[in-house]
């Protein structure tokens, strides 16, 4: 990321932001959701007071790939526990096992974060327009999210996957690497919010499981072993490494208007 003086100050106090709020959340035993206020949310809205943003499109960005299919994917997972939320802030469960409130926010702070942090840092075309495209993503995100809640009351049994993490992580990606294939010039994109991002999933990740936030009693190709700390080998690679340019990938293809 090549920028200003202003842009590389913008870039330094996100970080910090991050840092300090993980100390913070360190120190006080933070839930997730607590900890993603001012780890997440504060720095996404530093950006936003430092730069107008098109708001329209963040929203829609938030709604669709943050909520829509947030949801969809993350049901499921729970459904067959391929993470578990055990330090939520909203004790009310969406068919008694789903924390609704708490991962809906925690899709749409990321998805917030994500999104802002490329329309200030990496994305150097701008245009005020929302792509025709979006309805590609919000009707098919609508239908998948209504489908799986009519199978799981009628016969939940047909959403049983095993190794569910790498199924769906690996479904989730396809649409990256096909835009990677078609459009090379955006893999400099994609790679630089993906870096990024990295290291702040990384740490979102150590820090919510020293404080118990969520476990991983499901199954997996693999574990990370961090300081005694343990995730599965899918985390790192479908959340930490690839999540982020998976967002970016959707953002451009079905909202930005390129």
């Amino acid at each position: 990321m090549k920028f200003d003086n202003g842009k590389k100050i913008d870039l330094i106090v996100v970080i910090l932001l991050f840092l300090l709020s993980s100390a913070i959340a360190l120190l006080f035993k933070w839930k997730p959701l607590v900890y993603s206020i001012p780890a997440l949310v504060l720095p996404a809205l530093y950006l936003c007071v430092r730069e107008k943003k098109n708001w329209a499109k963040i929203a829609l960005a938030v709604l669709v790939f943050g909520l829509l299919f947030g949801f969809f994917f993350d049901f499921i997972v729970i459904l067959n526990r391929g993470w578990v939320i055990t330090g939520p802030v909203f004790q009310w469960q969406f068919f008694g096992f789903y924390p609704f409130i708490d991962d809906m926010l925690g899709f749409a702070i990321m998805t917030l974060l994500i999104v802002v942090f490329y329309e200030h840092f990496v994305d150097d075309y701008r245009s005020q327009r929302i792509s025709h495209h979006i309805w590609r993503a919000i009707i098919p995100a609508s239908i998948a999210t209504a489908l799986v809640l009519l199978v799981y009351m009628t016969n939940p049994s047909y959403l049983k996957v095993p190794y569910v993490y790498l199924v769906f992580g690996s479904v989730a990606i396809i649409r990256p690497i096909a835009l990677g294939i078609r459009k090379p010039r955006f893999l400099s994109s994609f790679l630089k919010v993906s870096i990024f991002f990295f290291f702040i999933w990384l740490g979102c990740e150590l820090v919510a499981l020293a404080n118990n936030g969520w476990a991983f009693p499901g199954q997996y190709i693999g574990t990370v072993n961090i300081a005694g700390l343990v995730f599965p080998l899918e985390e790192l690679i479908f959340w930490m490494l690839l999540y982020s340019g998976t967002i970016v990938s959707f953002y451009e293809c079905y909202i930005d208007e390129r």
